[in-house]
């Protein structure tokens, strides 16, 4: 019984050292292989089109891209389109690289086959399937008719059927690929069942891309995070983001069999690798712990039978017992430190992922950086002692490290794509949203979110201006009101006086002196203080932040360089928006 509980720790091994067959991968075979790929996007359907497929593929074509292969890319195709890729596709590949399709789309199986739905299908009932649709296994059996390492099927298809009940097929989602040696399968959900849309290629881009990481390790942790997923993982090593060295995998399987010291692991390494380097000794090894199994077998069985008219028989079962559940628990301790260090390696495969996940996103990611302006560091006197009572008392502000601030206030083209990838929706009159105007209907939460955002994207650290900051590049060394002294305000700014009550493009009146565009007028602009009722008195709340710098419905009153406004952190309208600084 004792020797059973040895056993049963033993075979756990079994099961975290999944079975490795022998391989002469090298260095120079993946960095010379031939790698090639087809990738499509199908997302403008009549019938429930899907928002994110065209995004995924694309994602996915700049990955695939980022790391060497020869890809065919066609997104909304037709089924003649996608034969044609398909064409091109087979061109592209030579025997002995590596394939890889990905599929991002509608997809449903019929009579266990899973189809590609065109963007042009026009299906009916199930029979139109047969001929509307592409049979995935066509495009497999492209794939292995070439000879190839290694084939990678990623499909991103696990959505609900597209043509409802207009089919007597019951079976939901994509039915099961028959496992094949040289071919990983990931689908984004198991066979037979349906997920709604989600991450499934942000997530596992990252962890593909993280340097020195296989194919194997790759997905088997990403099927762990991921319950809803499906994979079938080959026999072949594949990376795609090459390590500098090649770990060979009998090594990597002998220091696991070591570690165990275990009848069941030799077994597993013998069979993995007949011919190895280590068979001599796995052999001796094995043939050791065989030998010393089968004597503690006979001795317990022995003195079984002394210990009922033996004393001295007795108390040397007694011995044996717990010397066999001495055993068995440095056999629990040695799988639990297997278990630990396997977890520990996930873990680290999985932060390093989250690293690539930004620079993925950054790499893919659709944007327009503002254009920025350096203002040094240096002194000025802010706030008036002649004005309203919030602007007192005015006091001296050094501004001890340089930075960049936006020449222009953020604008619409700026803005919408953080509104497309972060899925939030503005409702503007459209003659209040072109390009070149300054954003507007956006709160200070939205603001700082936006800042976040880009600096995410770009690795720069961006931000709302501090009320002091802003003041000091507004003023640019000027001591007046405001920054153009006596000129007209016209040529200057779009006030009350000369907007015809809206905004306009920004940069069409004259800079201040730093060369910052519109920092009086068009709109308001927040910033990231707190508000305070003077510059002496602490904030009354949180939730107020400071606005400065007037509108196009601003009175000149209203437009002085030391003119402060506030208002509550989610408020929205037409006349505020803001600008960024950029930390140096």
């Amino acid at each position: 019984m004792l020797l059973g509980g040895f056993m049963r720790y033993i075979f756990i091994f079994l099961f975290l050292v999944s079975s490795v067959y022998a391989s002469k991968l090298t260095l120079d075979t993946l960095r010379n292989e031939k790698r090639t790929a087809f990738v499509i996007g199908n997302g403008d359907y009549d019938e429930s089109p899907l928002e994110q497929a065209n995004g995924n593929a694309l994602k996915m074509q700049a990955f695939l891209e980022e790391y060497d292969f020869d890809t065919t890319y066609i997104e909304d195709a037709s089924k003649r389109e996608i034969i044609k890729g398909l064409r091109e596709f087979n061109s592209a590949m030579k025997p002995h690289g590596i394939a890889l399709f990905y599929f991002s789309g509608h997809m449903m199986q019929i009579r266990e086959k899973n189809y590609l739905i065109p963007i042009d299908a026009s299906i009916e009932n199930d029979y139109h399937v047969l001929y509307e649709a592409i049979e995935l296994d066509a495009i497999l059996e492209k794939m292995n008719k070439m000879n190839n390492r290694l084939n990678i099927v990623i499909i991103d298809s696990a959505y609900k059927n597209p043509f409802g009940d207009r089919f007597r097929a019951k079976k939901k989602g994509l039915a099961t690929l028959a496992k094949k040696d040289n071919m990983d399968i990931i689908f984004s959900v198991r066979p037979d069942s349906v997920v709604k849309p989600y991450p499934f290629i942000k997530k596992l881009l990252p962890i593909l891309s993280v340097k020195g990481t296989s194919n194997k390790d790759a997905l088997k942790t990403f099927s762990k995070r991921y319950k809803q997923v499906y994979s079938r993982i080959s026999k072949q090593d594949f990376y795609f983001n090459i390590p500098n060295k090649l770990e060979s995998a009998e090594e990597k399987l002998w220091f696991k069999t070591l570690k165990s010291h275990s009848i069941p692991a030799y077994t597993a390494y013998l069979k993995a690798y007949p011919k190895g380097k280590h068979v001599r000794q796995a052999l001796l090894d094995q043939e050791a712990l065989n030998k010393k199994a089968e004597e503690a077998l006979k001795k317990e069985a022995q003195l079984k039978q002394e210990s009922n008219r033996n004393k001295q028989a007795k108390l040397a079962l007694l011995a044996l017992q717990e010397e066999q559940a001495k055993e068995t628990r440095i056999a629990a301790e040695k799988t639990a430190k297997i278990q630990a260090e396997e977890l520990a390696k996930e873990t680290t495969l999985l932060n390093a992922a989250a690293g690539e996940e930004k620079r993925l996103k950054r790499l893919t990611a659709r944007f327009v950086e503002p254009v920025m302006v350096l203002i040094k560091a240096g002194d000025f006197m802010m706030g008036s002692d002649t004005k309203d009572e919030n602007e007192k008392p005015q006091h001296k502000v050094t501004i001890e490290n340089d930075f960049y601030m936006g020449k222009y206030e953020v604008t619409n083209v700026e803005y919408k794509e953080f509104l497309s990838d972060t899925k939030k929706r503005r409702m503007l009159p459209p003659n209040w949203t072109t390009d070149t105007q300054p954003v507007i209907g956006v709160s200070w939460d939205e603001a700082v979110e936006y800042a976040a955002w880009i600096s995410d994207l770009t690795g720069k650290r961006y931000r709302l201006p501090t009320e002091q900051e802003w003041e000091y590049a507004a003023r640019s060394n000027t001591t007046t009101d405001f920054y153009w002294n006596k000129e007209k305000a016209e040529d200057y700014a779009w006030i009350k006086i000369n907007s015809e009550n809206t905004t306009h493009p920004v940069g069409a009146k004259k800079p201040n002196p730093w060369g910052l565009f519109d920092v009086t007028g068009n709109v308001s602009e927040w910033c990231s203080n707190s508000y305070t009722p003077n510059y002496k008195l602490p904030a009354k709340t949180e939730d107020l932040r400071v606005i400065r710098g007037g509108s196009w419905f601003s009175t000149p009153a209203q437009s002085t360089l030391t003119h402060r406004e506030s208002n509550t952190k989610d408020f929205t309208g037409y006349t505020t928006g803001f600008r960024l600084i950029r930390e140096k």
